[in-house]
């Protein structure tokens, strides 16, 4: 009889003892590391992929050469080395402008029965649900929702700036689009101008 080798959980990647939630993003969902390592690789062969992987710190290469769980969670700090040490300097940028594809992914492929019962104003009342299911950290409100526009806004830090002002304006534009919404406006007011550290504002808008 074959005996089961124990396995000593990775304190990286296994999400055991999650620091209290507080305004940092410190982890997210395995499925947002699915869908950057998509994004990473796309016009890398396997040698140059295998050249990306060796400039990155040892914990955060053993999480891209392996297939992350869905649902487990996930180190923010090792999805953001790994765009910051892309070889590609817009690789920041282009994978905030895939906020589109992130929001596909989310309602298409893993939530496709929402798309039925889904409308532009219930998908907004969800958001804050959805957010803090995917991100460990940070805090998401429906400041006010209205026939045609809301206002949301999202206490968090810890990711890069185009994460605030273009994958999460992105991801709303796409989400309110395949929630039957269209002229869909989406703008960002960042803490700078909030007044208010850590505070982001998103006005919705659309018919």
């Amino acid at each position: 009889m074959e005996t089961q080798r124990s396995q000593t959980p990775d304190p990286l990647l296994d999400g055991a003892g999650l620091p209290s939630a507080g305004v940092e993003v410190t982890h997210v969902r395995g499925v947002i590391q699915i869908f950057l390592t998509r994004i990473l690789r796309e016009g890398m062969d396997p040698r140059d992929w295998e050249s990306y992987l060796q400039t990155l710190s040892q914990g955060t290469q053993r999480l891209f050469r392996r297939k992350a769980a869905e649902s487990e969670w996930i180190p923010m700090q090792a999805l953001t080395e790994a765009v910051r040490k892309h070889p590609s300097s817009a690789a920041g940028t282009a994978t905030a402008l895939r906020g589109n594809l992130y929001a596909d992914l989310m309602m298409t492929e893993k939530h496709r029965w929402m798309l039925k019962v889904m409308t532009p104003k219930l998908m907004v009342s969800q958001a804050p649900r959805v957010f803090s299911f995917y991100h460990h950290g940070g805090e998401m409100l429906v400041e006010r929702l209205e026939p045609g526009r809301a206002t949301v806004t999202l206490r968090a830090s810890g990711p890069s700036p185009p994460w605030f002002g273009v994958l999460i304006p992105t991801w709303f534009k796409r989400a309110l689009e395949l929630s039957g919404g269209s002229a869909v406006t989406v703008a960002h007011e960042p803490p700078e101008t909030a007044g208010e550290a850590h505070l982001h504002r998103y006005w919705l808008s659309w018919v």
